[in-house]
């Protein structure tokens, strides 16, 4: 049985200040607190976590392309022989890159789809596990996934375009 401990009182801000001081000459009465204060404070909270999201995110696109960059170079390294003799055997670059862009595609795609997965159900646990009474959503957010797969393509074409370069200055007398 949960015990009653607070009362809100929906009026305007003029009435509450006039009604402030008769609540306050009740016992028991410990606090009186305005809505639009408890919105601001609660504002200010949510814009530093905000804040606090934003420095991450960027952080970890910053991390992820030398990451993935560092990745598929050293990628591209071990392929140097296979990748020349097809050259050699009349392949034109952009047949190359072809070659080594599906292999990127697909393990991009399957990053996505893992991370989706791995996101949405940690997330949840997360929320569950942090939230003192059931004050959070816990429904998904579609666009919040197609969001961040759309970023995270976006960011795999710049670092795969970036890296694809080498193919090009692939020596075909260097197959050793």
């Amino acid at each position: 049985e949960p015990v009653r401990n607070q009362y809100v009182i929906r009026t305007d801000a003029q009435t509450a200040e006039q009604i402030r001081p008769s609540l306050e000459k009740i016992s028991g009465v410990k606090a009186f607190y305005a809505s639009e204060d408890r919105m601001e404070q609660f504002e200010g909270t949510i814009g530093l976590a905000n804040a606090m999201v934003l420095l991450l995110t960027f952080l970890s696109i910053v991390m992820a392309f030398f990451i993935l960059l560092n990745l598929i170079n050293m990628y591209i390294t071990q392929k140097n022989r296979e990748l020349t003799i097809m050259r050699i055997n009349g392949f034109t670059v952009g047949e190359v890159k072809t070659y080594v862009g599906r292999e990127m595609i697909l393990t991009t795609v399957l990053g996505i789809l893992l991370g989706i997965v791995l996101g949405a159900t940690l997330g949840l646990r997360i929320v569950i596990i942090l939230e003192s009474i059931n004050s959070f959503d816990h429904s998904l957010f579609f666009i919040g996934w197609l969001i961040a797969s759309g970023i995270t393509a976006v960011i795999s074409t710049v670092i795969s375009m970036i890296a694809l370069r080498r193919i090009k200055g692939l020596k075909l007398t260097d197959i050793a």
